[in-house]
């Protein structure tokens, strides 16, 4: 770099290095280097012998002088490692043999430049949660808040990578940016150094991700269809990275859970759309599949699996009774021979087959045999079906839970002979309440159906 001269009137600001001239004035510079700033003396030799030169350094031009130096009289140069940056010093150069010392040079000055600084931001960054196989990129910003030029590199070990700006060299004051990719091969957490290395100095920052899998919602379930109460395991098959499960079974019932397999019990008889909502940290996946659980129902007193009770039902339940026909008998494979325990004490025996008569027989109305649900919390309304046998299919008023729950509803739905089904409002007293059914006429109810209210 070529520079300007000046003498002992003042003095030179350059970047790179200084030149002191003994005798004759040829040039001037100073360097810098890296991080530790130096000034570099040149001169033109002396005429005559020369056993060596003295080099003396001033905070001014006018002095005053103090020895820095002595040294050979080749090369006829000299560099001045104790300089502090951005500070101007002044030099004089003479020469010396045994008969004496020569005049002083001229005197020259020169400032060395600040040295390089290297900053890099920010000092860490996190990708969060990137697909296996896909990668994501960041920019780390790198500054040189010195006063000289800096070169440099950065590196990171994988999955992390350098996309760009690898290498960089910076004039003093100026920036760039350095692309660092993540590409998580695999479910799991990573972190790794990125090492910025330069003639200003090192830095080291930290980057983290995690490698995740987009969940897509799966899930079997067994049995599909039976009779209520009808238990079903129900198994998660998703893949992908999930954190919660949210289903729905159909009956308006619906789980949060974490487990994978759980048993869940279908208490009312319906065909149930089932549905499996999967979230994770990219996203959720749902799953839905119609009329999937089919629940069937079989009143008590159905031992023959017709849907309802007949004389046949009374025939067959006789028949065991008097010994004519075992419990485990072909006809009984449907519902089960327990299906004939109208009064729900446990076993079919001639109070169940009396029970069946009566009503047959037009001695009693109805019996109420069983409420699906057996039990809620009052805080919600509730979907209630009473099973029962003879129920009018036109004539049912209302139906009243009884003491201590003591609510009475008038919106009856009548399905069948041996169902019904009303709308249970939130309220009423806590406890359990026997289950009546009000209908015209009414030759007397035998209720052995309980509801408990939470």
């Amino acid at each position: 770099m070529k520079t300007q001269i000046q003498n002992s009137v003042g003095c030179l600001r350059v970047p790179r290095s200084l030149t002191v001239l003994l005798i004759l004035l040829v040039g001037l510079t100073v360097s810098a280097n890296g991080m530790a700033a130096s000034l570099t003396l040149t001169w033109t030799a002396s005429t005559g012998t020369v056993d060596g030169y003295t080099i003396e350094r001033a905070d001014s031009a006018t002095g005053p002088w103090t020895q820095l130096a002595q040294i050979a009289a080749s090369p006829t140069s000299y560099t001045d490692s104790s300089v502090a940056p951005a500070t101007t010093y002044y030099y004089r150069v003479s020469a010396y043999n045994a008969a004496g010392n020569s005049g002083y040079s001229n005197v020259a000055g020169g400032t060395p430049a600040a040295p390089a600084v290297l900053s890099v931001s920010p000092a860490n960054y996190n990708f969060g949660t990137v697909a296996t196989g896909t990668a994501a990129q960041f920019s780390f910003t790198v500054s040189n808040s010195g006063g000289s030029a800096l070169s440099g590199s950065a590196s990171v070990a994988a999955p992390f990578s350098i996309s760009s700006g690898g290498s960089f060299n910076l004039a003093a004051g100026a920036s760039a940016t350095v692309l660092v990719s993540f590409t998580p091969p695999a479910v799991a957490s990573y972190n790794a150094n990125v090492s910025f290395t330069s003639t200003g100095g090192n830095s080291v920052n930290v980057v983290t991700g995690t490698g995740s899998i987009s969940p897509v919602a799966a899930f079997t379930a067994t049995p599909t269809n039976g009779t209520a109460k009808l238990t079903v395991t129900f198994t998660d098959t998703s893949t992908g990275t999930i954190t919660n499960r949210v289903w729905s079974f159909g009956d308006g019932t619906t789980l949060t859970t974490t487990n994978t397999s759980f048993a869940y019990t279908y208490s009312k008889p319906g065909t149930n759309t089932v549905t499996l909502s999967v979230g994770g940290p990219l996203g959720v996946s749902t799953n839905t599949k119609p009329a999937y659980v089919k629940v069937m129902w079989y009143p008590p007193g159905d031992v023959d699996g017709s849907g309802t009770v007949t004389t046949n039902d009374l025939q067959l339940i006789n028949q065991v009774l008097t010994g004519l026909r075992s419990t485990n008998d072909a006809v009984f494979q449907t519902t089960g021979f327990i299906s004939g325990d109208v009064n729900q004490d446990g076993v079919v025996n001639s109070s169940d087959s009396l029970l069946i008569k009566q009503v047959m027989s037009g001695l009693r109305e109805y019996v109420v045999t069983e409420i699906m649900p057996s039990a809620r919390v009052n805080t919600a309304p509730t979907t209630v079906i009473i099973a029962g046998i003879g129920y009018p299919t036109n004539g049912i008023t209302a139906v009243t839970f009884g003491a201590p729950i003591n609510i009475t509803v008038s919106n009856v739905t009548v399905f069948s002979e041996e169902r019904i089904q009303v709308l249970l409002p939130a309220g009423g007293g806590l406890g359990t309440g026997t289950v009546s059914v009000i209908a015209s006429p009414n030759n007397g109810v035998t209720s052995f159906g309980v509801f408990i209210n939470k």
